[in-house]
């Protein structure tokens, strides 16, 4: 408290806090704590002061101030010595905070179909109702299926199977192996050994037996032919 009696204020350093009372006053600035007043009368009334130091005057104790003697700065999200105000990636993630929907989470930087939860923690980051795992284009709430993994989602795509035979002529367009059916018997040509014969078309093996060209094979699993013409 120094002499006794001592009453006028002394010379204070950025002070930050002042406490007072009938006789006391106490100051929280550059140099520590500052008290002043009336040493006969005691000096126990005197409300306690917290130990503030804010040397750059920002209002933020230096304690919870990452950068203490940067006015313009009072958090650094990402600990890189760069403040947020001037830091163009606050977390740290890579993204530039104007392209990262989440820049203060470092976890998260898309929210593709904004729904406020980040694309690695949600499971369906286009909202398109199928899950991410499951969706060919997780991030294009237009598509979920590419027959041909081609990059282009088939509701997109003018030739979905990508055999070269746009889907608007292709009788198969989810198949690649097939694009036309000369007998309309559904049985692609390539499948098909009568493909100008709507009355018959699987030719290869039925019921384990090669088939001739005027066998129908046994359509009930019985390994005896339904025809009995074994001509060539």
């Amino acid at each position: 408290w120094g002499a006794a009696n001592i009453i006028a204020v002394p010379t204070l350093v950025n002070p930050t806090q002042v406490s007072v009372d009938f006789n006391h006053a106490c100051a929280q600035d550059d140099t520590g704590v500052v008290c002043w007043g009336n040493n006969d009368k005691g000096k126990r009334t005197t409300p306690a002061l917290s130990h503030v130091t804010d040397q750059d005057g920002d209002g933020v104790d230096d304690k919870f101030d990452p950068l203490p003697t940067d006015p313009d700065e009072t958090v650094d999200t990402d600990s890189d010595g760069i403040g947020d105000n001037k830091d163009s990636d606050d977390d740290g993630d890579g993204v530039d905070d104007s392209f990262d929907a989440f820049p203060l989470n470092p976890a998260e930087s898309l929210d593709t179909d904004s729904d406020g939860v980040g694309n690695n923690a949600y499971p369906d980051d286009d909202n398109d109702g199928v899950a991410d795992t499951l969706d060919a284009l997780p991030l294009d709430s237009a598509e979920i299926l590419d027959t041909d993994l081609d990059g282009i989602g088939n509701n997109a795509d003018n030739d979905d199977d990508g055999d070269g035979v746009e889907d608007s002529v292709d009788i198969f367009p989810l198949n690649e192996t097939e694009s036309a059916d000369s007998d309309s018997d559904g049985v692609g040509d390539n499948s098909d050994a009568f493909p100008l014969d709507s009355s018959r078309s699987i030719s290869v093996k039925w019921d384990g037996f090669s088939w001739g060209r005027t066998q129908w094979g046994s359509s009930d699993a019985d390994v005896i032919w339904d025809n009995s013409n074994w001509s060539e």
